[in-house]
């Protein structure tokens, strides 16, 4: 099957890991799979552009950067995406944010090309998409089948589907990126752990909706029965005192906890 992922972003965040590694995985069950993507900015670290190359994944359109929907400014975008679906002759169009999915939809406008050609939408909330008219119909007839984060949450989503496609898919780790290995001794010393801690970690960016709380609640749990147990924690966020450091202080588990703070290739 011919399928193309879209994405307005150019950012290495938020959904563009999942993409990214579906797609990667899309093409090892034998499917011809593509990336259309914006460039980075010019003063850009990191970008999705660049972990796709390092994964084989050169994009086969760049679109223009920007936020949100633009009728005007995305009408070029628009049309360069409908001649390449017409020439490629896609089958499914996976959008990832309301920008690429309004993109997807002017691109595939015409209703002979709609028969033919399917857009899916990944949504990465956790929490229900809000029944406003135009997310009512951008969710509903504006998408063909639509993939959110967890079975739940494709439950609390079923009235604005209205029997439409609909599932929930948990997130899928490659797990032989994370098999542990011999551990490096500069590493914990750096985060000043000792040779037998049992060391706990989560990357993520450090903010109220990731619910920390629940982590560090688990972390007090745990750490009464386990002496050994440690927290590290690897990301950054404006909220990240109020969220993580004071409530781990409250808790007497500070002592636990590590923060290594926005770590890049070395994490």
């Amino acid at each position: 099957m011919k399928i193309l992922h879209v994405t307005g972003d150019w950012k290495w965040t938020g959904p563009a890991g999942p993409m990214l590694e579906l797609l990667l995985a899309q093409r090892a069950r034998g499917h011809s799979v593509d990336l259309a993507c914006p460039e980075p900015e010019p003063d850009a670290s990191t970008s999705l552009v660049e972990r796709a190359r390092v994964a084989g994944v050169s994009p086969v359109l760049t679109l223009s950067r920007g936020r949100g929907v633009s009728v005007w400014r995305d009408r070029v975008d628009a049309r360069r995406l409908e001649r390449l679906v017409s020439q490629r002759d896609y089958r499914i169009v996976h959008t990832w944010h309301t920008r690429d999915h309004v993109l997807a939809l002017r691109a595939l406008g015409d209703r002979r090309r709609r028969a033919l050609t399917r857009v899916i939408r990944s949504y990465r909330n956790a929490e229900s998409i809000r029944a406003w008219p135009w997310n009512r119909w951008l969710f509903g007839p504006g998408t063909d089948a639509l993939l959110c984060v967890s079975p739940k949450t494709a439950e609390c989503n079923s009235a604005l589907r209205q029997g439409r496609p609909l599932r929930g898919a948990f997130g899928a780790v490659d797990l032989a990126r994370f098999a542990p290995g011999r551990p490096d001794a500069a590493v914990r010393q750096s985060l000043e752990l000792n040779d037998d801690d049992l060391v706990i970690g989560i990357v993520a960016r450090v903010q109220p909706k990731r619910r920390f709380d629940l982590l560090l609640e688990a972390m007090k749990r745990l750490a009464a029965r386990e002496p050994r147990a440690r927290l590290v924690i690897i990301g950054r966020g404006t909220h990240l005192n109020e969220v993580a450091r004071l409530p781990a202080e409250r808790m007497g588990i500070a002592d636990r906890v590590r923060f290594a703070g926005y770590l890049e290739a070395d994490y």
